[in-house]
């Protein structure tokens, strides 16, 4: 429910509400603090922190959203180790996969790949990690319309969501 109330805030505010986040961690420690399984807390928070340090780095160059990795993190409560690192595989697999598609629907194939080439030849020649969008286009001045390329993103919230219900349903 809570991954559901997320994506609709996601998809219509372009932001992941921290509130939403409380109250997921919060009603998992009452479960936890209600059934007495005290031993899951930690391993629950080495989960949360697994999660932050595999997406963290996607975040810094702006790929990812502070949001998305919250969810994730939240998520991490209600899941074991094996089952989040495979949602994490999944919502990255499924997100690349809107990405492909939203590229070849808007046939705007060569324009990212060109971009992207050139945010990686910044990078090396900056010898440091740049804003996929922000930095990189201040720096190299591609882009000819910010609102343009900002209409390519994509909302994470919803393979984070897809990936969490398929593994909970055993599908994968």
């Amino acid at each position: 429910m809570l991954l559901t109330v997320a994506v609709w805030f996601d998809c219509r505010e372009d932001r992941i509400p921290n509130e939403l986040i409380y109250i997921g961690i919060t009603g998992w420690l009452l479960v936890v603090l209600n059934t007495g399984a005290l031993q899951v807390i930690p391993d629950a928070f080495m989960q949360m922190l697994l999660v932050f340090l595999v997406s963290y780095p996607i975040f810094r160059i702006g790929a990812l959203g502070a949001g998305d990795i919250k969810l994730l993190m939240m998520s991490a409560c209600f899941l074991n180790q094996e089952k989040i690192l495979d949602c994490l595989v999944v919502a990255f697999v499924l997100g690349a996969g809107i990405g492909l598609v939203k590229l070849w629907k808007e046939e705007i194939w060569m324009e990212r790949f060109f971009y992207f080439t050139s945010y990686l030849q910044e990078v090396i020649r900056q010898k440091k990690w740049l804003l996929y969008e922000t930095e990189t286009l201040q720096t190299i001045r591609l882009a000819k319309n910010l609102s343009h390329m900002q209409k390519h993103r994509i909302h994470f919230s919803l393979p984070i969501f897809v990936g969490v219900a398929l593994k909970l349903a055993e599908l994968y």
